[in-house]
């Protein structure tokens, strides 16, 4: 059923719905296919059908190429992000520190106010 109208409902084994999925396996990069919406569950059908037709050999090594390129660039990027969270972590915890120094200070300054005496050492 290669290049079926969209607007058709395609049924499984179970007589379900099939879902409209993507394969993204290097010999199919970007190629949808009906299945089975119970895949993965033991009692799945296991039907499979081809909804788009078979992508040119250029076109699969162009898509295997740029998901390569993608992938290169998260892998980069990812200890960039750990540094910006740590650097988050660090402004939250001095946030922290300045309030209670500053409740602290209010509290004194509230004491000495009462006429209380304070003594530091």
């Amino acid at each position: 059923m290669e290049g079926s109208n969209s607007k058709e409902l395609v049924r499984c084994y179970c007589g379900e719905v099939a879902e409209l999925t993507t394969a993204w396996k290097p010999s199919n990069p970007g190629r949808r296919f009906y299945g089975c919406r119970f895949y993965g569950i033991s009692s799945a059908c296991k039907f499979f059908r081809w909804y788009d037709e078979r992508a040119p050999e250029r076109s699969k090594e162009v898509i295997n190429g740029l998901l390569r390129h993608l992938n290169d660039y998260e892998k980069e990027k990812h200890p960039k992000q750990q540094k910006g969270n740590c650097l988050i972590f660090i402004l939250v915890i001095l946030l922290v520190l300045l309030v209670i120094a500053l409740f602290f200070a209010f509290t004194v300054s509230v004491a000495c106010l009462d006429g209380r005496k304070l003594m530091l050492h």
